[in-house]
């Protein structure tokens, strides 16, 4: 994929598209480009969390249990997994397998809170952003209570 496709793609995540320009260039270059083949282990469950995994084509599948047998969500182009991940020090909730030969851009919570120090007003952007969510949340929560 050429440089300006990646960088466009980043925007398409609206988890990243609130990023100032600058703060989203830097965050795509300090991502690693991964491949895995059907049947590799992206993560496991109970592992510590390191990072998030934007997926730029193929299929993850998420399991919840050692079995395989209870499907989470099935993920594809455009999906980022771990979003919390890149934001806080956690345990990996499901296991990640491909289920197809995958691409994904791997970005580890280091150089992402790097570049959230380095754009204070993104920084800001994404936890207002966070905290909407969070508070959708939890009126979705008392809803069903």
């Amino acid at each position: 994929m050429a440089s300006d496709i990646k960088l466009d793609f980043f925007y398409s995540i609206e988890f990243f598209a609130k990023l100032e320009l600058e703060a989203l260039k830097l965050l795509f270059l300090a991502s690693e480009e991964l491949r895995f083949d059907v049947g590799d282990i992206v993560f496991q469950q109970g592992e510590r969390s390191d990072g998030g995994y934007v997926i730029t084509s193929g299929q993850i599948t998420l399991y919840q249990d050692e079995s395989f047998a209870v499907v989470v969500f099935v993920a594809g182009h455009g999906v980022l997994l771990g979003e919390l991940s890149l934001i806080s020090d956690t345990e990996r909730a499901v296991t990640a397998i491909a289920t197809e030969a995958t691409s994904v851009l791997r970005i580890s919570r280091g150089s992402f809170k790097r570049v959230l120090q380095e754009y204070p007003s993104s920084a800001e952007r994404l936890r207002l952003q966070v905290s909407d969510r969070l508070a959708a949340f939890i009126g979705d929560l008392k809803l069903m209570a």
